[in-house]
């Protein structure tokens, strides 16, 4: 129970949940801060779109490494394997062999969807 007069709380009751409301407040504004830049670094979304072999729009959520894989593809400038080694050089990943063989495993994939028909030799 809190000291009253007369049925009302005493000063010194009304000072104590005061501070305990502007704490709270000040919690509950970190708190909202960091949710709020929590959502701002969103992740990017990739969709691959595309035409299958019976003329029909596909698409796919795809990652980071295959958005770029297909970009170098496109720009026609690259074989499938020169592609791969170039994101092995940007990723910079301590095994370059899992990102090759990842990488084929993705173009298989693709191929086989019809998204990738195949990679132009020079």
């Amino acid at each position: 129970m809190h000291p009253s007069v007369a049925g009302r709380p005493s000063r010194d009751f009304v000072a104590q949940i005061d501070r305990r409301v502007r704490c709270a407040d000040a919690v509950l504004s970190y708190l909202m801060k960091i949710i709020v830049s929590a959502r701002i670094a969103q992740a990017k979304t990739y969709l691959l779109l595309f035409r299958d072999a019976d003329d029909e729009i596909q698409f796919s959520e795809i990652n980071a490494f295959t958005a770029r894989l297909i970009d170098l593809l496109a720009l026609e400038e690259h074989t499938g394997h020169a592609a791969l080694e170039i994101i092995t050089t940007e990723s910079r990943h301590p095994s370059p062999e899992v990102v090759m063989q990842g990488g084929l495993k993705i173009m298989t994939d693709l191929q086989a969807r019809g998204a990738l028909l195949g990679v132009a030799r020079k």
